[in-house]
């Protein structure tokens, strides 16, 4: 009796184990895959005024070059291109830098935090893969009280030059980044 009572017991779990194993893997390959492998050097919020002139451009830009990072980023982020290198240079022979950022259409009162699981290359652009299982949020609250501030989400990652097309539409040397 005591071993067909354990016999029942390993059964069952040896069956909830693998029938869990088979529900991870099944999400698992839920997850597109991504087209490059990347190292992500920045994400966090950013802090700048609403104007037109000086919001951030809401779209991914593939800098390939140090004189456009350089000239985009002097003008928007100026404070968190120093952040972003403060641990590792930018190799711009070796590597692109991928700049891509998001903003709250509740821009004035909050801003909300993403996450990406990789990147797509479709239609001649390279694109995030947002991490649509991604739970652990975080809001910055604006203060609408005297001067009004908002908080784009930037995410910059690195990619191998060799990873990417030429013929990237949203290259920085195919777009008029310092407007």
């Amino acid at each position: 009796m005591k071993k067909m009572l354990l016999l029942i017991c390993c059964l069952s779990l040896l069956l909830t184990v693998g029938c869990s194993q088979n529900r991870q893997s099944a999400e698992i390959d839920k997850i597109p895959k991504t087209d490059v492998s990347y190292e992500i050097l920045f994400e966090g919020f950013v802090t700048t005024k609403p104007s037109k002139e000086d919001i951030l451009p809401e779209k991914t830009i593939v800098f390939g070059n140090e004189a456009d990072w350089l000239a985009f980023s002097d003008k928007y982020l100026p404070v968190t291109r120093s952040v972003a290198t403060m641990f590792k240079s930018i190799d711009f022979e070796k590597y692109n830098l991928i700049y891509t950022a998001t903003i709250s259409p509740k821009a004035d009162l909050y801003a909300t935090s993403s996450k990406i699981s990789g990147y797509k290359i479709e239609n001649q652009n390279m694109d995030p893969i947002w991490d649509t299982n991604f739970k652990d949020g975080v809001y910055a609250v604006n203060d609408v009280n005297e001067y009004t501030l908002i908080h784009p989400f930037v995410i910059l990652s690195l990619v191998e030059k060799s990873e990417i097309p030429k013929n990237l539409k949203n290259l920085s040397n195919n777009l008029y980044i310092s407007e």
